[in-house]
C-alpha cells in the first residue's frame, strides 16, 4: 500500500469538503477544522463553515484523510463520513444573525476513528493562530492572504485535497466596511467557496538599526472566513450575494467580480459559550466509508 509523499504543506490539510442533503437538493461547502479550547483543558474539534453552507441541512457528509499508524505526516487514505440522525445536534450558528458562521462539532466523529483503530490526518488551526489585533495594526497595503477550499466543488478527489488561492487584503481589516462586519480581500471567489480559511501569509523582515541586525517572522495567522461577495449582473447592477453552495444557484446571470467579503476571525470565539451550554448527551448517526490508497 503507497500513500502520499510527505509534504511541508500544512495549510492544504485544514479543510475539508462538505456536502449537505436539503429538501431543495444538495449542495457543497467549505469547512476548516479548529480546536477550541474548553475548560478543564478539554479540546472541542469543530468545523467552521457558513450558516448558509447548513441551511436546512437533513443530511451532512465529510471527507477525512487518513494517516500511516507509523508516520502521522504520511497520508494513507480517506474516510467518508454521511451524518443523518442528530445531525441538528452537532451543528452551532453563531448567535448574532448578521455574522454568517456556523461550526459543526466533530468531536464524535473523530472518535469513531480512534475507535476503529485508524488515525487522522490533517492540521487544525487554534486559537493561537487567530490573528492578533498588533499583527493588523503592523498590516502593509495589499498584504498577501491564501484562501484554501473547493471553489465549484472542485477538488483533488482522489487524494482529499482542495485548491489553494492566493489573493491580496483589499480593505482594512480592522474597519467594518461599508458599516458590516467583513473587510474586503481581492481573490477569485466562487460556488463551494463558503466557509473558505482567509489565512495572512507568514512573512520575515529584515532591518538594521544602530548597526544590529534583526530578522523577525510572522507565522500564518488565520484573519478571516470568507462567506460573499460582490456580484455584477448583466445590467450592470452591483449586489451583494452570499457566495453559493449549491451548484444550481450558479446558474443566475450573475457574475463574480473577484472579490470576496470576510468575516474577522475573532467572531469565532463566540462558539465557545455555545458549546459549553448546549447540553451533553445528545447522539449522532452516521455511516463511514473508508478509501485506502
Amino acid at each position: 500500500m503507497n500513500g502520499i509523499s510527505k509534504t511541508k504543506n500544512i495549510l492544504d490539510s485544514t479543510t475539508a469538503l462538505i456536502e449537505t442533503a436539503s429538501e431543495s437538493g444538495k449542495s457543497r461547502g467549505t469547512g476548516f477544522m479548529l480546536a477550541l479550547q474548553m475548560k478543564h483543558d478539554e479540546i472541542a474539534p469543530l468545523l467552521i463553515t457558513n450558516k448558509h453552507v447548513m441551511e436546512g441541512a437533513k443530511e451532512l457528509t465529510v471527507k477525512l484523510s487518513l494517516s500511516s499508524p507509523s508516520d502521522s505526516t504520511q497520508k494513507i487514505g480517506i474516510a467518508k463520513y454521511t451524518l443523518k440522525k442528530g445531525v441538528d445536534s452537532i451543528i452551532f450558528k453563531h448567535p448574532d444573525r448578521d455574522i454568517d458562521l456556523a461550526a459543526i462539532n466533530i468531536a464524535a466523529v473523530l472518535q469513531n476513528l480512534t475507535d476503529a483503530g485508524y488515525a487522522g490526518h490533517g492540521t487544525m488551526f487554534s486559537e493561537h493562530d487567530l490573528v492578533r489585533s498588533e499583527d493588523l495594526d503592523s498590516l502593509e497595503q495589499s498584504e498577501t492572504v491564501v484562501m484554501i477550499g473547493y471553489p465549484t466543488g472542485l477538488s483533488d478527489e482522489k487524494h482529499n485535497l482542495p485548491i489553494v488561492r492566493q489573493g491580496t487584503i483589499a480593505s482594512d481589516p480592522r474597519i467594518d466596511f461599508d458599516g458590516r462586519r467583513h473587510f474586503v480581500i481581492d481573490c477569485a471567489c466562487f460556488p463551494g467557496s463558503s466557509g473558505s480559511p482567509v489565512v495572512l501569509k507568514e512573512k520575515q523582515s529584515f532591518s538594521i538599526e544602530k548597526g544590529i541586525a534583526t530578522i523577525s517572522r510572522r507565522p500564518n495567522k488565520l484573519i478571516g472566513v470568507l462567506y460573499a461577495g460582490p456580484t455584477h449582473t448583466s445590467k450592470g447592477k452591483i449586489v451583494i450575494k452570499d457566495i453559493p453552495s449549491s451548484l444550481e444557484d450558479f446558474a443566475e446571470v450573475r457574475h463574480m467580480i473577484n472579490l470576496g467579503y470576510v468575516i474577522p476571525a475573532k467572531h469565532i470565539l463566540a462558539f465557545k459559550d455555545m458549546m459549553s451550554a448546549r447540553l451533553a448527551g445528545q447522539e449522532v448517526s452516521f455511516h463511514r466509508e473508508i478509501t485506502m490508497f
